[in-house]
């Protein structure tokens, strides 16, 4: 047995996130997951409501391979960095100048714009 990550798409997050009933949630349950006929993709399906380590009572198990992760250190380091609107918008448009441009225009046509307002 092995604990990792998985990537999910947002439509297969959303649709394991609905698996659960009202009283459970995504880690209460067991699910199964079925390669789709057309071969792209993943269903994902509710196979019972306990997971299958605690019926084979191996909780000890899972709680040790587990264990370097429960801080959440290593998640942190794989998920994106939360960065501010005005950091997003120097990261797409390539320089903190470009920002106040003339979005209709293109980016060379607006680092123009802001050479000749420099010189002259």
């Amino acid at each position: 047995m092995s604990i990792g990550f998985v990537n999910l798409s947002p439509t297969a997050y959303g649709v394991m996130s609905e698996c659960p009933g009202e009283d459970e949630d995504v880690y209460s349950i067991d699910y199964r997951v079925v390669k789709k006929t057309n071969g792209i993709g993943w269903n994902f399906f509710r196979h019972s409501s306990l997971p299958a380590y605690v019926k084979a009572q191996m909780e000890a198990e899972v709680a040790e391979l587990a264990a370097p992760y429960v801080d959440g250190k290593v998640l942190r380091s794989r998920l994106g960095k939360v960065v501010s609107a005005m950091e997003l918008k120097v990261m797409l448009l390539g320089s903190a100048a470009d920002i106040h441009a003339d979005p209709r225009k293109g980016a060379a046509s607006n680092n123009n714009i802001n050479r000749r307002r420099a010189i002259g």
